[in-house]
């Protein structure tokens, strides 16, 4: 992952690796430090989460039962995957 705050990075968990291989052309994560990233649109705004309006973030760590996972659901929901 790359360090710094804003920057685009490269997921460190398999797991969250194939999400974002998932992601529609033009949304990616971005670090919000802490091993934790946003989800930026092709626009550049922050993708919220449509049941509580709240910055989508993701954990670098690993996702325990990848497929069906609530992040996994989140982001279908935004339309940041299909």
């Amino acid at each position: 992952m790359s360090k710094g705050k804003g920057r685009q990075v490269t997921a460190g968990s398999t797991q969250v690796r194939q999400l974002v291989r998932q992601f529609k052309p033009g949304y990616r994560l971005i670090s919000a430090g802490d091993s934790k990233c946003q989800v930026r649109a092709p626009d550049g705004t922050l993708v919220r989460d449509p049941g509580t309006g709240m910055p989508l973030m993701v954990s670098n760590s690993p996702v325990s039962g990848h497929n069906g996972s609530p992040i996994e659901r989140r982001l279908r929901r935004a339309g940041v995957i299909e």
